[in-house]
C-alpha cells in the first residue's frame, strides 16, 4: 500500500484553475483545512478506477463541495453529483455548496432523498468521504443499502480499531442527531456486513484526517 506521502506527490499537482481558486470562509468544514483535506482526497482518486478525464461520480455526503473543488483542479471534463440529507445541517451545506459552485455547470448540488435515486443511474462511482466516521450502525446500514441496492459500487471510510465490541461512539453528536464526532468499527463488523449481503469488500487504503484520526477506505462491489 502507497504512503500518503507518495500519493500526495502524483496528485499534488493542478493543471488547472481550481473552480474557487480562494475557498470562502467554511467551506472547508470541522478541522479540515488545506493542504491536510487535499492530501486526504489525493488518497480517494489513487483508488478510484473511473477516476480520470471524461469521468462522472456522486459524492454522499458532500458537505459544502470541497471534493469537487479539489477535482477541478485536476480535471476538465468530468461529472459531478454531490447529496446531503434533507436535514437542518444539510440545507446549510448544500446551500453553501450551490452558492460557492453555481457558477460551475460541472457540478449539482440536491438531496439524498429527493435526487439520488435518480443521480446513482447518472454515474460511474460513488464515493461517501467521511460519513460512516460519524454514523451509528443503523444509519449505516441504511445509507449503504440505499446506494447498493441500485446496482452501484461504493468507496467509503470506516475506522477500524481493535476492540472486543463491534462499534464505539465518541463524543457528542457533532452535526446534529446521530452524527457523533467519531464511530469505530471493528472489520469483523464491517467483513460481516459485506458477507450477509454478498458483496466483495476490498481494503483501499488509509489516510490521516482532521484530529490525526486514521480513516481506512473502503469499497463494496455488488457481484
Amino acid at each position: 500500500m502507497k504512503t500518503t506521502a507518495e500519493i500526495w506527490e502524483t496528485h499534488k499537482f493542478e493543471p488547472f484553475t481550481p473552480s474557487i481558486p480562494i475557498p470562502p470562509k467554511g467551506l472547508y468544514g470541522g478541522t479540515s483545512t488545506e493542504p491536510q483535506a487535499s492530501q486526504g482526497m489525493a488518497q480517494w482518486i489513487d483508488t478510484l478506477d473511473t477516476y480520470g478525464e471524461g469521468m462522472s461520480i456522486l459524492d454522499y455526503g458532500c458537505g459544502a463541495g470541497i471534493f469537487f473543488n479539489f477535482l477541478s483542479a485536476r480535471l476538465k471534463n468530468f461529472t459531478y453529483k454531490g447529496v446531503e440529507p434533507n436535514t437542518k445541517f444539510g440545507q446549510n451545506r448544500i446551500a453553501l455548496a450551490k452558492k460557492s459552485f453555481g457558477h460551475d455547470s460541472r457540478a449539482e448540488f440536491g438531496f439524498i432523498e429527493k435526487d439520488l435515486k435518480k443521480w446513482l443511474h447518472e454515474v460511474d462511482s460513488v464515493v461517501a468521504i467521511s460519513v460512516y466516521t460519524h454514523l451509528e450502525p443503523a444509519a449505516s446500514i441504511a445509507s449503504i443499502d440505499n446506494v447498493m441496492t441500485q446496482g452501484n459500487n461504493i468507496e467509503f471510510t470506516f475506522s477500524i480499531f481493535n476492540r472486543k465490541v463491534s462499534h464505539v461512539v465518541s463524543s457528542q453528536p457533532a452535526y446534529g442527531p446521530g452524527y457523533h464526532g467519531m464511530s469505530y468499527w471493528t472489520i469483523e463488523w464491517v467483513e460481516n456486513y459485506s458477507n450477509s449481503k454478498g458483496f466483495t469488500l476490498t481494503h483501499e487504503s488509509d489516510f490521516k484526517a482532521a484530529g490525526g484520526h486514521i480513516h481506512n477506505i473502503f469499497k463494496l462491489t455488488a457481484l
